[in-house]
């Protein structure tokens, strides 16, 4: 290679050893890749399992309920499976579906369902985030503001603790720069302003934010 010889390279590269290689051959962020893409179509599948057997069952798994007995281990399974897949696909999307979150969570109770705590705080975590983040650069939508308080109202009842850390922070950080401006606002009649002053000390309440 490094005279330039390629015929003299190629009849050495015919000698070269053999090897096998496997996905354990791999980096670790391209195994996971191709794991993920592998197990996506089984995943899908083993849901649609749990779903149909959850969902066919539900009347008679009240009925063990309210009779006093113990529920089959393949029916506690779909329940579990669904009812916190389900939870987690609505608190990592954009807009929650905030009835349809209460709904799960008081399904989960009735049927003593346990909780996947470290995913779904995870995800309600995200969630107080982004939107403490969008309230940041859009301190007068009082739409977004609205869903802010009705999330961090979900996450106070929530059966498990989520950390609220990061949210305060950025709720603080932007009281702190825009609160003498609605204020301002408010008092010069602003519509927006007005309506956003009582969500934002709902929300230093939520979070434990002291906003004067």
């Amino acid at each position: 290679f490094e005279s330039g010889d390629l015929t003299g390279v190629s009849p050495l590269l015919a000698e070269f050893p053999q090897y096998s290689f496997s996905l354990k051959s791999l980096f670790a962020d391209r195994q996971r890749e191709i794991l993920f893409n592998l197990l996506r179509v089984p995943v899908r599948q083993a849901e649609g399992t749990y779903r149909r057997l959850y969902r066919e069952n539900a009347t008679l798994v009240r009925f063990l309920l309210d009779m006093g007995l113990p529920l089959p281990r393949a029916f506690t399974m779909a329940a579990e499976f669904v009812i916190n897949r389900e939870l987690r696909r609505i608190f990592e999307a954009e807009k929650i579906d905030l009835e349809r979150a209460r709904s799960l969570l008081g399904e989960a109770d009735d049927l003593r369902v346990p909780l996947d705590e470290g995913g779904l705080s995870f995800a309600v975590e995200r969630s107080l985030e982004n939107l403490a983040a969008a309230h940041r650069t859009r301190p007068f939508d009082t739409a977004a503001l609205e869903q802010f308080v009705e999330v961090a109202a979900l996450a106070r009842d929530l059966p498990f603790e989520v950390d609220l850390w990061k949210t305060q922070n950025l709720f603080y950080a932007t009281i702190r720069e825009t609160l003498t401006e609605t204020v301002a606002r408010t008092d010069a009649g602003d519509a927006r302003a007005s309506q956003a002053m009582p969500m934002l000390y709902r929300l230093g309440e939520l979070l434990s934010v002291a906003v004067p």
